[in-house]
């Protein structure tokens, strides 16, 4: 089963929110926060951690140690000593998003589309994702970033990330089915999609079919669930 969690941040952290809630992020987090130059990114880098303790008391009434947290090869997080949870997060705008799994991998993207879609990244697109991404020139952005979430969805589940090439895969969407294929083979993943707002879209991958959710959030809502964490 994939549980997906989205939390809009209707407001933001407060100095003092920030400053009590930052130790509660991993170690490699919290190095991170102290890199970014922008209030912006480090509370929405933030409020991913604060948004994975939230699922993992809601899904699984665990309270597991951020610091527990390592990185694959190619850098996608994992509990080192809680192996059967797997987890995965994405931020974008107002959207902070989150999946947990108790069925394998899986893997999570958030996009909103108020900012263009880059040709660049299309030449990495097959000849069918093209295809559907232009078909309707009024669609094009929801479409470009519904395919876009989607590959990095896949990606994400597989723990690659970008060092598997865009174009090694190709999503294909019909009617409401979305199907992956490589090497001309369909693979076994599956994948759900949602609209959140009125430009945001979000994509989670894994290979069972048993998707739950979303479980929608405000940033008060998660105030008040970390302030009793750390009470």
């Amino acid at each position: 089963m994939v549980t997906t969690y989205c939390l809009e941040l209707t407001r933001d952290l407060t100095a003092s929110e920030y400053a009590s809630f930052q130790g509660l992020a991993g170690p490699q987090k919290q190095k991170r926060l102290s890199q970014y130059q922008n209030y912006q990114d480090a509370q929405r880098s933030l409020c991913g951690d604060l948004l994975l303790l939230y699922m993992l008391r809601d899904q699984f009434a665990l309270t597991i140690s951020l610091d527990s947290i390592r990185n694959g090869t190619y850098g996608k997080p994992y509990f080192h000593n809680k192996r059967s949870v797997e987890y995965n997060l994405s931020h974008s705008g107002a959207w902070v998003v989150g999946c947990v799994s108790t069925g394998g991998s899986a893997g999570i993207d958030v996009e909103t589309w108020d900012k263009k879609g880059s040709p660049r990244v299309m030449q990495y697109f097959s000849d069918e994702e093209k295809e559907y991404i232009t078909e309707i020139p009024a669609c094009f952005e929801q479409r470009f970033y519904g395919i876009w979430t989607l590959k990095e969805s896949y990606l994400k589940a597989e723990g690659t990330g970008l060092h598997q090439p865009l174009n090694a895969f190709s999503i294909t969407m019909k009617e409401r089915e979305i199907e992956v294929f490589a090497g001309g083979k369909k693979l076994k993943h599956q994948f759900k999609q949602y609209v959140l707002g009125k430009n945001a879209i979000c994509s989670v991958c894994s290979r069972t079919a048993d998707f739950q959710g979303p479980v929608n959030l405000g940033m008060q809502q998660l105030v008040d669930f970390i302030q009793k964490v750390i009470a």
